[in-house]
């Protein structure tokens, strides 16, 4: 999402913040469920004793808690560490690495950044070295590119970025101060302080004038030229215009956004006409929808004026499927999402049963309620 109240980190994109690449990643401990896609296989992660395991969906256990940290299954392998040290794993639980990364991302068209010795690269598949590590930071391969700031003289990182190609080929020179994904074949990137678009060759196609920028996604982009909020199509031509203060990408036709009147702040959605479909001033925080489903952060005020915080799901007509009840919550990923309540971690299905993963105590009854 473009945001004009953004930090510089979360800019990398112009402040959407579900296509960043980063300049300095910082990754948590992954807590989604996601689907190993070769396999067709859903695996989920569990912790018993401080120690991560894995259960297929139906919550038996498949792979036995040995692991410290995870980022979790994607595109069939897990990153996954042990005393402090990460490695792969496939979907039936076998090393496809050594504990050899200080750190490791997700495998994205076909390469994962690990970290060597303080500098990133990237493996493949079967875990061989195929860009060597060169890069204070690296992103993730999106459109055959990837977003990378390399080390300079002396070993201190430039602090600009630049995009390597699958060969490891510094395909766009680094001289960029932010960047977000290719999407679409081109990439939103800042150069003295204006946003514009290059392609996979480092030409610009839309010349830098835009004080924030996202990344393209069903053929348009949020930007930011002054005060103004609007997207623009690939030609740099303003083709829908939303009063909304900060505007997210199109996914499935429906945009989130943000929207401020008489000096009360509220999100929403938005379709591709500029038409709001939902908008509620209790909304705290909007997401994309995913699988059908948005998940919003529900504000609330107790009769002592205290403001109180919840996590649920919305479909596009704006009704609440799954109720605002959770402390944390996930996007869907092929059916389900991981929510946290009352210190609880847990595995929801779309309709809000729980599946009983091993570290669950006491069998979690379905949630059934909805509210409007």
């Amino acid at each position: 999402m473009v945001n004009k109240h953004n930090n510089r980190l979360s800019k990398i994109q112009g402040g959407q913040e579900n296509s960043l690449l980063v300049v300095a990643l910082l990754i948590c401990f992954a807590t989604c469920t996601i689907q190993a896609q070769e396999s067709s296989t859903i695996l989920l992660s569990y912790k018993i004793d401080h120690l991560i395991g894995f259960a297929d969906e139906t919550g038996k256990a498949v792979i036995e808690p040995q692991f410290s940290n995870t980022r979790g299954f994607r595109n069939g392998f897990a990153a996954v560490a042990k005393a402090r040290l990460w490695a792969y794993i496939d979907v039936p639980g076998k090393l496809i690495t050594e504990y050899n990364y200080e750190d490791a991302r997700d495998f994205s068209e076909g390469y994962a950044a690990v970290l060597i010795d303080g500098k990133w690269g990237y493996i493949d598949r079967n875990g061989k070295l195929i860009i060597r590590p060169r890069f204070s930071s690296a992103g993730e391969f999106r459109n055959g590119m990837a977003a990378v700031v390399p080390f300079g003289k002396g070993g201190v990182s430039s602090e600009k970025v630049g995009f390597v190609d699958l060969r490891g080929k510094l395909a766009v020179e680094a001289v960029y101060e932010l960047a977000g994904d290719f999407n679409e074949g081109v990439a939103p990137v800042a150069l003295n302080g204006k946003w514009g678009y290059i392609d996979k060759t480092g030409q610009w196609t839309i010349t830098p004038k835009f004080q924030s920028a996202g990344a393209f996604s069903e053929g348009l982009a949020a930007v930011r030229l002054g005060e103004e909020m609007f997207y623009i199509d690939h030609g740099g031509t303003e083709v829908l215009y939303s009063e909304a203060t900060s505007l997210g990408r199109f996914r499935d036709g429906v945009a989130k956004a943000w929207f401020e009147r008489g000096g009360v702040d509220s999100c929403g959605y938005i379709d591709r006409q500029g038409r709001i479909l939902v908008e509620r001033i209790d909304f705290f925080e909007c997401d994309e929808f995913y699988e059908g489903f948005a998940r919003v952060r529900v504000r609330t005020v107790d009769e002592s004026f205290r403001k109180h915080y919840a996590w649920g799901y919305l479909d596009k007509t704006g009704k609440m499927m799954i109720p605002a009840i959770y402390d944390s919550a996930s996007r869907f990923e092929n059916g389900t999402a991981t929510v946290r309540i009352n210190g609880i971690r847990m595995h929801i299905e779309r309709n809000g049963r729980v599946i009983q993963t091993p570290d669950l105590k006491q069998e979690i009854p379905l949630i059934t309620e909805s509210q409007d």
